[in-house]
């Protein structure tokens, strides 16, 4: 364990931990759970409570996509949320930088604002939510160890098996109607595109800051209407979303949702999707 071709991915039963480990081979794959298992691939670590951070391998590659993801999850317990979202970000990377262990840190397009649009990998972050907040101070922190590093900010991803597209689906298929805004963008990234262009990523000896997005974006009614026409539903099964009703469920309001990318593709060599391949695939 911990030898220079072994990955560590830190927060594997996540969200993005999970496609993760369904996208890479699993021979050289470790990662971290907070539940105890007797997986042969899997390390306990804690990171709420910052246990088990001595016990990670000290050699090989570490892919750092643990942390509370959701911005109404970060305001409803901030205390929590900044000891797994920042301190524990420090503590890996200072543990990377003793070690020499590289570094993959996934950030998030939330250290924008999202009031102007295409903001480069170079430009100042302007978080408007406590989440995007503390990707900014935990890139920071990842910086400021001076480990080699990536930091990897990535729009929405969007898989037909969690979140927005599933309740669309399933609302869909019940035969329900479906509400969503023409006002608030996204940019959505498939689970399976994220998982190679990581991949890629793991693959160039660039460091510094990286952007993976889509070449585009849309609104969240535009991508629903698509998720209907796939699914064969007729048109008024997708309904507009009072701006009334998003202001009531938004923290805030941006008006743009993609990155710039045009360095990010050249350094890594990888072309970016288009938001609406994000369905490609989906039944």
């Amino acid at each position: 364990m911990g030898s220079n071709g072994e990955i560590l991915l830190l927060g594997g039963d996540g969200m993005l931990g999970r496609i993760l480990r369904e996208s890479w081979a699993q021979g050289s794959l470790l990662y971290t759970t907070r539940r105890r298992t007797k997986d042969p691939l899997a390390l306990h670590c804690d990171f709420e409570s910052l246990k088990g951070t001595l016990d990670l391998p000290r050699g090989g590659t570490f892919v750092l996509a643990a942390g509370i993801t959701t911005f109404q999850g970060c305001e409803k317990d901030p205390e929590r949320a900044w000891i797994v979202n920042v301190e524990a970000v420090g503590k890996i990377a200072r543990h990377c930088s003793r070690h020499g262990i590289r570094l993959l840190f996934l950030s998030s397009s939330s250290i924008f604002d999202g009031m102007s649009p295409d903001p480069k990998e170079t430009d100042a972050p302007s978080p408007m939510t406590l989440y995007g907040k503390m990707k900014k101070e935990a890139e920071n922190l990842v910086q400021a160890s001076r480990c080699s590093f990536q930091i990897v900010r990535l729009t929405k991803i969007m898989d037909p098996s969690t979140g927005f597209m599933q309740e669309c689906y399933s609302r869909l298929k019940d035969g329900k109607s479906v509400k969503a805004s023409p006002e608030l963008p996204v940019a959505p990234l498939s689970s399976k595109w994220v998982g190679t262009a990581l991949l890629q990523c793991l693959k160039n000896e660039n460091e510094g800051i990286f952007h993976l997005s889509p070449i585009d974006e849309t609104s969240y009614y535009a991508l629903a209407n698509e998720i209907g026409a796939h699914q064969g539903q007729p048109p008024e099964k997708i309904q507009k979303q009072s701006r009334r009703s998003l202001q009531e469920n938004c923290l805030w309001l941006p008006r743009h949702a993609k990155l710039n990318t045009k360095e990010s593709s050249e350094r890594l060599g990888l072309e970016m999707p288009k938001c609406m391949d994000a369905l490609q695939g989906v039944k």
